[in-house]
């Protein structure tokens, strides 16, 4: 019994031995530097929107505080999205036919409002374009004529429901089910193989619930965006939201 007690105390000795020099010969090699492109739907299946998803619910939304007065079951962003996907229908070339989407939606909408200004009289090209007249829309229970205001509360209003929908999506994401394990899983697996940059085209931050701590250009302390330091920074392991992040105040 004696023997064996020594015999196990010397395996296990062993054993923490190989285990330290493992882990001072990983941080001694330099690791090979790995640059991830995360594209749209990537978070999917975690319960995350797509782009689709979200002109979806731009729509819903939109119903919600913009309908048409005279065809109540559309509205505003709809409308704007009809006329849109129409113009883009007259192509000749079947095969170049595009389709709009959200980001070109809020674009197009911010530009009309421009040209929907009462008082914009800076803008040269309003001395050659004009904007067509846009059905009224029931805002608040009131009738009320389409101008650059109502169409620049219209993007701000959905702007903002997006926002409060990824931030409650991502603060009630279910950390304890399988899929996000997984999700977990890979992501550290990678960090702890490879010096790891995240380029992200996403809104969510699961990334970031993966891997805490990892750099992003904001201030853990304040959320300050740190432009000076991202620029000059010659280390790994960040992970960048290139459309803009939502999670940090």
């Amino acid at each position: 019994k004696g023997l064996f007690q020594w015999v196990s105390r010397k395996l296990r000795c062993a054993i923490n031995v190989c285990k330290l020099f493992r882990h001072v010969r990983q941080h001694m090699i330099k690791k090979k530097k790995l640059l991830v492109l995360v594209g749209a739907g990537a978070s999917v299946d975690l319960g995350m929107p797509c782009s689709e998803m979200i002109h979806g619910l731009f729509k819903v939304w939109a119903q919600q505080e913009f309908p048409l007065v005279d065809k109540p079951d559309s509205n505003l962003y709809s409308y704007i999205e009809e006329q849109i996907s129409s113009f883009y229908k007259t192509h000749p070339k079947t095969g170049l036919q595009k389709n709009t989407n959200f980001e070109e939606m809020l674009y197009t909408i911010l530009q009309i409002a421009q040209f929907k200004k009462n008082d914009n009289y800076i803008n040269p090209l309003l001395a050659f374009i004009s904007c067509r007249k846009m059905p009224c829309v029931c805002h608040h229970g009131v009738k009320t004529r389409v101008d650059g205001f109502l169409l620049y509360w219209l993007a701000s209003f959905l702007i903002d429901k997006l926002l409060e929908h990824f931030r409650t999506a991502c603060k009630t994401i279910d950390r304890a089910s399988s899929k996000f394990k997984k999700h977990a899983h890979f992501w550290r697996k990678l960090h702890d193989d490879y010096s790891l940059g995240v380029f992200n085209l996403n809104y969510d931050n699961l990334i970031l619930q993966a891997l805490p701590g990892i750099d992003t250009g904001f201030s853990p302390v304040n959320g300050s965006f740190n432009a000076p330091s991202l620029m000059q920074s010659i280390s790994w392991d960040f992970c960048y939201h290139m459309h803009g992040s939502i999670h940090f105040n």
